[in-house]
């Protein structure tokens, strides 16, 4: 967009300017409003039990009950990983959510301009941001 914008006048700059924040807010919306949908996958990430290659190692028990205060600890929890997601740089932000939507790394790799194995590197990295990021955010939310 920027390439295709020519100054002409002023009123055109803001107009340019004003089309180009409601691009980036609409973006910011979508991208947000796709982790709401599903961010429990965003949360696996954050257990101890992911083992960087996609998978859970053990059997993380079920709530016994899902009333209010369960809601209400699994709606925090939500906040404080979507909080630490803010913190990555876009390209880790988009394999964390790449791999929460278990994209295979072929497909990141093609995304990315990267080798497979630069791709599976790339992305062990960024989980494991996501989760020291999760992890700084916690310790700072609960005193």
């Amino acid at each position: 967009m920027a390439d295709r914008f020519r100054y002409r006048s002023e009123p055109e700059f803001f107009g340019w300017l004003v089309q180009v924040a409601r691009q980036h807010i609409a973006d910011r919306h979508e991208y947000w409003s796709a982790l709401r949908r599903d961010p429990g996958r965003l949360l696996r990430i954050t257990s101890a039990s992911w083992d960087g290659a996609g998978e859970r190692c053990g059997v993380q028990p079920a709530a016994s009950s899902s009333g209010p205060p369960t809601l209400a600890s699994r709606k925090e929890q939500i906040a404080l990983a979507l909080k630490a997601l803010a913190f990555l740089l876009r390209r880790d932000q988009d394999l964390v959510r790449w791999t929460t939507e278990d994209r295979p790394i072929a497909e990141m790799a093609d995304r990315l301009g990267l080798s497979y194995e630069a791709a599976e590197r790339a992305r062990l990295r960024a989980v494991d941001r996501f989760r020291k990021a999760y992890a700084l955010v916690l310790r700072r939310a609960r005193p």
